[in-house]
């Protein structure tokens, strides 16, 4: 059996080695589609390690208490929730939320305007201003490289990025930062942070951060609070904590449930199911592709049976038998679909890390990635060539001879 099997093996890679060009293009159709899916995985499993970990980048749990009752559906046109949701949370909830023990809370609130200074300005598009209290750093995971963060008394406190924007230098401590006219000095320059995608929906890079009672004046005296970031020491403690801001928001908004309270991986839930909708439909793009790919071996295959006629002939003539001849062509149609599977995987790893230079994360490796593609293209490379092989012992040997 081992014989047979090396037998049909060594004449499987003469055929293919026989007509090299033809080979060569079918191996490359197959590749396309492995690669297209090795691709979406390695991309979609970047993006979900990224989020899944982005929300417990501190040593304590987190919950984010947000605006609105609204449960957010996945939209590809909008960033994050701030745009849509109607904003009913206060600084009193923030207040009393951080009183609950062991606990740190602090509010955001979004103000959109355009941030300007002596040497350029950034508009809305490209900077985050946020308002928010002391507690912020915390919470956050801030780290300060030069000065100091916001206080009650006044400031500003910037990204590095946003520092070079506005000023060309990241030591911009004591330059003045204007919005819609009102001076702000830059107090604190922020730790330049590798991993820019936030939980938080903001990239501290790109952001100024001012004290709440600052940015009140800008919205008549009311700060527009989105949410509110709640920390705890220990994880045990989170939906005690949890329960604890359900009781206090119920008791100011007069059991009016105009908020939701967030927590694990329903705070990246928006954007792990745009995460999969995207990777369904650029998956089944390339399972399309992947079929092509699968025609493809079969037309080579047919072209093979057709032009080996005399060759079917003379081996069932001296006694092969109709699997003999079958098993030869599929070994033939799944050496093209490993090779295919082979060269598909590593350019579909290569084309994820390329793609990654033009994104906030690193294709995520699953060893079942490799086994699903290389797996896949063979048995998409056996299949395509189940037809044609059987295809092949139907003519009667005598007439093969005369090809």
């Amino acid at each position: 059996m081992k014989i047979l099997v090396k037998n049909h093996f060594e004449n499987a890679t003469q055929a293919l080695r026989a007509n090299r060009g033809r080979t060569f293009l079918t191996i490359v159709g197959v590749a396309i589609g492995i690669a297209s899916i090795t691709m979406v995985l390695s991309l979609t499993g970047g993006f979900n390690h990224l989020f899944g970990d982005n929300s417990n980048q501190s040593s304590t749990p987190v919950a984010i208490v947000k605006s609105g009752n609204q449960k957010a559906v996945p939209n590809l046109l909008t960033e994050s929730d701030n745009t849509t949701t109607v904003n009913t949370l206060t600084e009193t909830d923030a207040r009393d939320i951080g009183k609950i023990a062991n606990t740190k809370a602090a509010p955001i609130a979004f103000l959109h305007a355009e941030l300007r200074a002596r040497e350029g300005k950034v508009d809305i598009q490209n900077a985050a201003l946020i308002g928010s209290t002391e507690s912020l750093k915390d919470v956050a995971n801030l780290q300060i490289a030069t000065g100091q963060f916001i206080n009650d008394i006044g400031g500003v406190v910037v990204g590095q990025q946003l520092s070079v924007d506005l000023f060309g230098t990241e030591r911009s401590i004591g330059n003045v930062i204007y919005i819609r006219n009102q001076p702000l000095t830059v107090v604190g320059v922020l730790k330049n942070i590798e991993n820019q995608a936030s939980y938080l929906d903001v990239n501290f890079n790109n952001a100024a951060i001012i004290p709440l009672s600052v940015i009140k004046k800008f919205t008549q005296g009311t700060p527009q609070i989105q949410q509110i970031i709640v920390t705890t020491k220990d994880h045990k403690n989170l939906n005690s904590v949890i329960k604890s801001a359900d009781d206090i928001l119920k008791k100011n908004h007069d059991s009016d449930k105009n908020y939701r309270i967030v927590s694990g991986e329903e705070i990246n839930e928006k954007k792990s199911n745009v995460a999969r909708f995207l990777s369904i439909i650029l998956t089944v793009i390339g399972i399309i592709s992947l079929l092509i790919g699968g025609i493809g071996v079969m037309n080579v295959m047919l072209v093979n049976v057709a032009e080996r006629q005399r060759e079917v002939g003379v081996r069932r003539a001296v006694g092969a038998t109709g699997w003999d001849i079958i098993n030869q062509f599929l070994i033939e149609a799944a050496i093209i679909g490993f090779l295919g599977g082979i060269l598909g995987y590593g350019l579909g790893l290569a084309g994820a890390y390329i793609a990654s230079l033009y994104l906030p994360l690193t294709p995520y490796i699953y060893w079942q990635t490799a086994v699903l593609s290389i797996g896949l293209s063979i048995i998409i490379g056996v299949i395509s060539g189940v037809y044609p092989a059987a295809r092949a012992t139907r003519r009667d040997p005598i007439e093969s001879l005369r090809y």
